[in-house]
């Protein structure tokens, strides 16, 4: 896998895609590339679950993007250029965070059931593995930070044995924050993926943690997630999308400084791609608001620099 110099572009839910148009993500799409200087695009869009403890996962309602708007937009972006990683996510509509998704064990008759979640997410993940596999995208990312499912081994085992009968590319799990060694599959996967949101002064420590898993598994590795948002004090809990803090832009900045900073001598990291470059951003800045978003802000000229001495071989090679 080629370093990757990339960003998150998320396709909201059912206000998002009743209110913007294909053409207007595109642009979108086309100022993420100009302000960053990436050459990859993770794609990341939502399935509903009802709540943190349903069987069924829900692909097809008004709040997951048609198969035909992905399609248009993985051919725009790689008309542009940009390499696609697919991200498939599943959310809870009551606001409960993914990481949470659980059921009792073993299997209880008359309650939920791991058996037959892992049923229907397999249904939802070919569905979209096929996807990627007639639109040639690179990579398909299995899961985003499905914590309390993690330990499902064979669950997960069987779910990627049969992704690959239906997507050629390339393989990997995003998992969160502090769980990269706690995966006892990552032999089954091509790459390596986290999300990182590691509190400011902790990044060595880290990334000497993660160095061994890649080292032990000896697969590449990204970060699929990372980034701070515009609040004071969210570089201690650069994850919590939900603090209230006042607005302070200084805060993302000096957070994706000391990311990168610390990641320059890190040969072993295979990239990033920042939390998230919105699909309605447009060429409008970001400034204004107190989220994980960079356009137009100090953080993206700290990432296109840093992506401008990775292509010009200055860190990587």
């Amino acid at each position: 896998m080629h370093y990757v110099r990339g960003f998150t572009f998320l396709i909201g839910g059912r206000e998002c895609l009743e209110s913007i148009t294909v053409e207007q993500m595109l642009v979108s799409l086309a100022e993420m590339k100009r302000q960053l200087h990436t050459d990859t695009v993770v794609l990341a869009f939502q399935a509903l679950m009802e709540n943190a403890h349903s069987e069924e996962i829900d692909w097809k309602s008004p709040d997951t993007p048609p198969d035909s708007l992905l399609e248009q937009i993985i051919l725009g972006a790689e008309r542009m250029g940009l390499r696609v990683f697919l991200k498939p996510m599943v959310n809870c509509r009551n606001g409960v965070w993914r990481g949470y998704i659980s059921f009792l064990e073993p299997d209880v008759i008359c309650e939920p059931k791991w058996g037959v979640w892992f049923q229907n997410y397999e249904s939802f993940m070919v569905h979209y593995a096929d996807l990627a596999e007639r639109t040639h995208c690179e990579l398909l990312l299995v899961g985003c930070e499905m914590v309390m499912a993690q330990h499902r081994e064979q669950d997960w085992r069987n779910l990627f044995a049969t992704v690959r009968n239906h997507f050629h590319g390339l393989l990997s799990l995003n998992v969160d924050k502090y769980q990269e060694d706690r995966i006892p599959y990552w032999d089954a996967l091509d790459v390596i993926s986290s999300s990182g949101y590691y509190p400011t002064g902790s990044w060595p420590a880290e990334l000497a943690r993660i160095q061994a898993v890649v080292e032990k598994y000896r697969k590449p590795f990204f970060f699929a997630e990372c980034g701070c948002p515009c609040r004071r004090g969210s570089e201690k809990r650069p994850n919590d999308w939900t603090t209230r803090e006042p607005f302070d832009l200084d805060t993302q900045t000096r957070y994706y400084e000391e990311m990168l900073n610390a990641g320059r001598e890190a040969s072993w990291i295979g990239g990033y791609a920042g939390w998230a470059w919105s699909c309605d951003t447009g060429e409008k800045l970001a400034d204004g608001t107190d989220d994980y978003g960079v356009a137009g802000r100090d953080a993206a000229a700290v990432i296109r620099s840093f992506y401008d001495k990775i292509e010009m071989g200055a860190i990587y090679g």
